[in-house]
This record gives C-alpha cells, structure tokens and sequence, in this order.
C-alpha cells in the first residue's frame, strides 16, 4: 500500500494485485486480470459513495473504464457500466464548491431576512414581499 495514495486508489490496487496474482498462479494473464478486478472495485466504489464522493469516483471511474480494453469487460460489469457512465464526466469543480457549501452551512439554518425599510416609505432594499426596491430612493 501506498500512504500517498487515496484510500479508494489503495483498493484498487489491491484488488487488482490479488486479482493478478490468483490469474499468474493459474497460467492466465495477469495484466488483464488486474485491470479487470481494478475497474470491479471503481465500480464497487461508485455504488456506495456518499452523495459528496460521487462526483468524485465517477471521474475515476471514467479514467479507470478509459483504461480497460472494452472486450475484457464482463457482460454484467458492462450493463453497470454503460448506466454509470450515461452522463457526462462530472468536474471537480462542483464537487470542490458542493464541499465549501457544506463546511460554510453546517448549521442548515437561515434566517429570513427582514426588510429594514420604515413601513410607511418605499423599500429601498428590495427584501419587502412584493415590492421592488425604490431605485429613485437613497439610503442614509
């Protein structure tokens, strides 16, 4: 194992090493056993990521499915791949935001704001129910 790597890629790898090593002991290839039981784990890891992980292991996944030649592809792994890779390749952008939204919101409170705008004079700060901010208005 290596400490560099993420914990996903750290399964991956050994997946793929077991998977390698069982083929050679059996006279198989090993290199396509791997890759094999490398895109099984991907795929493993996709199926119970949180809804914050996802974005991020369907990109591996995208990298790892890229990386296996399509006939080494089992016709079940296949079926769940070609569902899990139906859309486009998710960025890391939205899941590096995604993340500052939930540090930055830990609460999941927020307070309605208030118009502070007397109630007898025109809403200058357009927080009012149904009114537009007076633009003609200046605050003080």
């Amino acid at each position: 194992m290596d400490e560099r790597r993420t914990i996903g890629a750290n399964e991956r790898a050994a997946a793929a090493t077991a998977a390698g090593a069982l083929a050679e002991a059996l006279g198989l290839p090993a290199a396509r056993h791997a890759a094999v039981a490398g895109l099984y784990e991907a795929v493993r890891q996709v199926r119970t990521a949180t809804p914050a992980q996802l974005p991020a292991r369907l990109g591996v996944l995208h990298d790892v499915a890229a990386a296996v030649p399509a006939q080494l592809v089992p016709a079940p792994l296949a079926a769940d791949l070609a569902r899990l890779l139906a859309g486009p390749r998710p960025g890391g952008r939205h899941a590096y935001w995604s993340r500052a939204r939930t540090l930055a919101e830990a609460s999941g409170w927020h307070p309605e704001e208030e118009c502070p705008c007397p109630g007898d004079a025109p809403c200058v700060c357009g927080l009012r129910e149904g009114a537009r901010p007076d633009r003609t208005a200046v605050r003080a």
